[in-house]
């Protein structure tokens, strides 16, 4: 069976719509606790086979998720400091292959 590599992509829309600033507020911090749920696991995963194993890219990652999750907190609560009725969130994700 040959297996043939495609150049092409392909977009989920993963996020769209309207929300309150509450609303875009869980709506981005689940997605962003998820994402981070995903590293943690993979990271225990990786030490139960290999206790002496490297994490510093996956402690990275993590660390980087949990500051774009300040952010967002941070900046949705301005929102709500300043009365902003209504977030609008739009965000696609790219899947491709790779070489």
């Amino acid at each position: 069976m040959e297996v043939k590599t495609q150049k092409e992509v392909n977009t989920v829309e993963l996020v769209k719509g309207q929300f309150t600033p509450s609303q875009a507020r869980e709506v981005l911090v689940s997605l962003l606790d998820q994402k981070i749920n995903f590293h943690l696991i993979e990271k225990h995963q990786k030490w139960e086979k290999d206790h002496n194993c490297d994490m510093t890219d996956l402690n990275k990652r993590i660390e980087e998720l949990e500051e774009e999750k300040r952010k967002v907190k941070e900046f949705l609560s301005a929102s709500d400091d300043q009365d902003v009725p209504t977030i609008k969130l739009s965000g696609n994700i790219l899947i491709s292959y790779i070489d």
